[in-house]
């Protein structure tokens, strides 16, 4: 549907974008790739254009590629937390923990209790064996979302198995 309109009225940004989307979600990754750059090129300033394009990118497993796009996004001061949360989790992808966990930080500076910061930093300082780190990190997070089962588990976990006998907590656990 979003190709007849584009046949009827090409250019038009809109429906462009959602063909973009459509093609991402049918793991059509070259088809929406091709849409997006069209978007890009004709409105370079467009957010959610370099957002989708990221997406892409790392659907085709380019990270690299995409962590370059959103780091156009997240470079503005008035960048969306959203996008600083997806180029943390590219870096983890990415096997680049360190690059996550400053990712992750920078949120927090903005925004103490963001709990997909806290929780994605404690994975990403478990990656680097920092479980001190990761421990108060996951606690922390369970203050802020206390019926997180997912968290729960990998506190309970890293407390448990920790090799660091300051963090190692059998009965907490």
């Amino acid at each position: 549907q979003f190709t007849k309109v584009l046949n009827m009225q090409p250019g038009l940004v809109l429906p462009l974008i959602h063909r973009s989307e459509a093609y991402l979600n049918n793991k059509q990754y070259d088809e929406a790739l091709a849409d997006i750059e069209t978007v890009i090129k004709a409105n370079p300033e467009l957010t959610v254009a370099h957002g989708l394009k990221a997406q892409t990118l790392a659907s085709m497993e380019r990270f690299p590629e995409a962590i370059e796009e959103l780091k156009k996004l997240t470079d503005d001061e008035t960048a969306q937390p959203e996008f600083q949360l997806q180029l943390a989790l590219y870096h983890l992808f990415a096997k680049q923990p360190r690059e996550a966990i400053a990712a992750y930080t920078e949120l927090r500076e903005e925004d103490d209790d963001n709990f997909p910061a806290l929780r994605g930093r404690a994975d990403a300082y478990l990656n680097i064996g920092e479980h001190a780190n990761a421990a108060a990190d996951f606690k922390k997070a369970l203050e802020v979302e206390p019926k997180e089962s997912g968290r729960l588990n990998n506190y309970a976990w890293v407390l448990a198995t920790s090799p660091d006998d300051k963090v190692r907590d059998g009965k907490r656990s």
